[in-house]
């Protein structure tokens, strides 16, 4: 793709310039873009920074925001409580894929602290120990209870801490193991 520039003939915002067409193509590809899946400000700008000069993505994004379709921290709300139900994750995994998604540090850790329920990220994790160490189970003849060895808790430990739980929260619910 070509890149586009808004220099000559006008800047971006500039009434019937180049610069003001350049920000409009700029702002419909922001559509095409948003209407596929939610982006974060910093994924959506290097989206965009691929096809289209600086100042126009800097117009285009503040549209997007002056319109309320990009909103960081109403996506970093969606995200961290998608990641804890979904997917499994802890709150110290969450702050770092927010991160890594571009999310401001300070907002990641303000949005996490709000959304995420120490006592909801207690079930999960308590609800992840049972379903690893159920895996084992199965293997075992059927209803037979037999208490986990230590490389299986070890085995655990690392992958819920892995996903991002506390080790102390870990540790409790292996039975301080």
């Amino acid at each position: 793709m070509n890149r586009e520039s808004g220099s000559p003939g006008g800047v971006p915002g500039e009434p019937g310039g180049r610069g003001e067409k350049v920000v409009a193509t700029a702002l419909g590809s922001a559509f095409r873009l948003l209407a596929r899946r939610s982006y974060t400000q910093a994924e959506l700008r290097l989206r965009l920074e691929r096809a289209w000069d600086q100042p126009a993505v800097t117009a285009a994004l503040a549209r997007l925001t002056e319109l309320r379709l990009i909103d960081d921290e109403a996506w970093a709300e969606r995200f961290a409580r998608d990641r804890l139900e979904r997917v499994g994750r802890g709150r110290r995994r969450i702050l770092a894929e927010l991160i890594a998604r571009g999310v401001d540090a300070e907002l990641a850790a303000r949005v996490i602290g709000r959304v995420i329920d120490p006592e909801r990220e207690r079930d999960r994790a308590r609800t992840l120990v049972a379903n690893i160490l159920g895996e084992r189970s199965e293997s075992d003849r059927p209803g037979a209870q037999r208490r986990p060895d230590q490389r299986e808790l070890a085995g655990a430990f690392r992958r819920l801490v892995a996903r991002g739980f506390p080790s102390a929260l870990v540790r409790d619910l292996l039975g301080g193991s």
